[in-house]
């Protein structure tokens, strides 16, 4: 499950070229956290999926469907 996610999120943020260190900076975090989301050792906080789908056009339902799967 977490893999999942991490392999989704990598996927998306390597589509719209943007580093690690970028999108942590878009949702207000460092880029090692997201890096740590990649590796599926953690999630992100919940407030933090609206976010991350406004970044890539993507529905909260599609990422939600990554972390619950």
């Amino acid at each position: 499950m977490k893999y999942e996610f991490g392999n989704y999120l990598a996927s998306l943020r390597k589509k719209a070229g943007l580093s690690q260190d970028e999108l942590g900076e878009q949702l207000g975090i460092g880029g090692k956290s997201i890096s740590k989301w990649e590796r599926g050792l953690s999630f992100p906080r919940i407030k933090l999926i609206y976010q991350i789908s406004k970044i890539f056009n993507v529905t909260c339902d599609e990422i939600l469907e990554k972390v619950c799967s």
